[in-house]
C-alpha cells in the first residue's frame, strides 16, 4: 500500500489549499528496514505551480493547485467541491 502527507491552508473559512509533501511505499518484505518502506519526497506546490506555468507558456493562468471549498459540514458528514470542479461527499467511519 502507499500513504500520502499533505499539509493544509485555511484560505478562508471555507477554502483550503493543499500540499502534497510525500509519499511513503509501504512494502512486504524480508528485510523491512532496507526495503520495507520507500519514501518519495514531492516538490514545493508553489515551484511547481511556476514551473509547469513556464513550461506551458502562461497558458496555466487559472490554475489555484490542489485545494476544495468546503459546501457542508456536520460532526460526520463533509461536501466539498475541488478547485478542478469535482464534488466529494465523505463521511465518518464507524
Amino acid at each position: 500500500g502507499f500513504r500520502v502527507e499533505v499539509d493544509g491552508d485555511a484560505l478562508s473559512d471555507t477554502e483550503v489549499q493543499l500540499a502534497f509533501r510525500r509519499v511513503r511505499l509501504l512494502r512486504r518484505s524480508r528485510f523491512p528496514r532496507l526495503l520495507g518502506t520507500i519514501t518519495i519526497p514531492l516538490p514545493n506546490p508553489a515551484r511547481l505551480r511556476k514551473l509547469t506555468k513556464w513550461l506551458s507558456k502562461g497558458g496555466n493562468e487559472g490554475s489555484r493547485g490542489a485545494g476544495f471549498e468546503i459546501l457542508f459540514l456536520d460532526g460526520d458528514t463533509r461536501a466539498h467541491r475541488t478547485f478542478d470542479g469535482l464534488y466529494f461527499v465523505q463521511t465518518r467511519a464507524a
